[in-house]
């Protein structure tokens, strides 16, 4: 397994901390919820005596599509029409239970060495009736690869996963 401890930034407030803290483990559960072979699976979410939690998830063996590409170089054609086949089937898998990923970019895709490309980090997931629990401003996800009418502030729907997958 691999375990990752999510860590609040230190400049927020203590309600800021919170909503951190109560947003990982909403968004842990909702990763838990999907069972598929493109998609990294979450076991179990622990809370340590202060409260931060856990995350205990399948250990892939693998690289992340950014460390292959800056290794390697570019996929070639039919390298990139299988990994983004592989992650539309991952998306839909999760769009199906009403869970949207929001951070689709190179380093959440783990590929191994016989092509086999796993979603990973359903770190700033939410589903369709997910409340908002961030703070008015904090921009969650990574902007190069942010959909416009989520860069605006919109929650987005299946169509901003798939549109960061394309970019």
């Amino acid at each position: 397994v691999a375990v990752k401890q999510a860590s609040p930034p230190a400049d927020l407030t203590a309600a800021e901390r919170q909503a951190f803290r109560e947003r990982t483990l909403l968004e842990a559960r909702t990763a838990a919820r999907l069972n598929h072979p493109n998609v990294v699976t979450v076991y179990d979410v622990v809370e340590e005596a202060d409260g931060w939690p856990w995350i205990v998830m399948e250990l892939v063996e693998a690289r992340s599509l950014r460390d292959l590409v800056l290794a390697d170089g570019p996929l070639t054609p039919a390298q990139a029409a299988s990994v983004a086949l592989q992650l539309m089937a991952a998306l839909r898998a999760a769009h199906g239970l009403g869970i949207m990923h929001r951070d689709v970019k190179p380093g959440n895709v783990m590929i191994d060495a016989d092509g086999h490309a796993v979603l990973a980090d359903f770190g700033v997931a939410r589903t369709d009736d997910s409340p908002t629990l961030t703070s008015s401003g904090m921009i969650l996800g990574s902007p190069a690869y942010m959909p416009p009418e989520r860069a605006r502030g919109g929650r987005g729907g299946p169509e901003s996963d798939l549109w960061s997958l394309g970019a």
